[in-house]
């Protein structure tokens, strides 16, 4: 309780503490001069079902999803720390033009709690209605993208993410894979170095494919079949 009394930080201040993480991110995916905001996510009851339970959301400021651009998010909870705990999530809002006029989109908020009026206005977004991106662990050093699996998915498909370029080869059958025999001049998934973490160092240096990175195991069991 006493943590949650405590003086809050400006969501400005959050957002500058929280981009960082992300910036080689963009920078490795072509993303430039991203529109990335820290929201506190909370249980609203702008969307309350019949049954009465709330949902998690998001609010956002009109001249934010009037910037006719994708927007990049990271939630935080009510102490000011990530949302999910022991992990660092990316979400994107695509850019929809008719955001205030599309039907159940997005609720206006003009009162507090209490009923009194908010000073502005805002509009309240659910988080299912957001497109998760990148999952990491709390100690991972550099994000990665993440595959979203739908039950609308094939194998074939990958999140599209217009620039971003990574694809989650987990999700082909090893039966239908073409190595590097096959396709010699093919682009292989990569990272930039400054990506690497020191278990990678380590990976690497040892040829053991225990990296978190599934792509770098599977170049360390393929460098080794090289080599003898």
């Amino acid at each position: 309780m006493a943590e949650l009394l405590k003086k809050k930080k400006h969501i400005n201040v959050i957002t500058a503490e929280f981009k960082p993480y992300w910036e080689q991110l963009f920078a490795d995916n072509g993303i430039d001069n991203p529109a990335f905001f820290a929201k506190l996510c909370y249980q609203g009851s702008e969307f309350e079902s019949t049954d009465g339970r709330k949902s998690e959301c998001v609010r956002f400021f009109p001249n934010e999803l009037s910037k006719n651009q994708d927007l990049f998010i990271e939630l935080f909870d009510w102490y000011d720390k990530p949302y999910e705990e022991g992990h660092r999530n990316l979400y994107r809002l695509k850019n929809k033009p008719d955001w205030k006029t599309a039907k159940n989109f997005c609720s206006e908020v003009t009162l507090k709690s209490d009923g009194t009026s908010l000073p502005f206005v805002t509009y309240a977004v659910r988080v299912s209605d957001l497109e998760l991106v990148s999952r990491n662990k709390i100690e991972t050093a550099y994000p990665e993208l993440t595959k979203i699996s739908t039950k609308e998915e094939t194998p074939q498909q990958k999140l599209n993410l217009g620039e971003f370029k990574t694809v989650d080869m987990s999700a082909f059958d090893d039966s239908i894979r073409l190595d590097a025999e096959e396709l010699p001049f093919t682009e292989k998934e990569d990272n930039h170095y400054a990506q690497m973490t020191i278990r990678d160092i380590y990976c690497i240096v040892n040829k053991v494919p225990l990296s978190n990175k599934k792509w770098l195991n599977a170049l360390i069991d393929e460098g080794k079949k090289w080599q003898k």
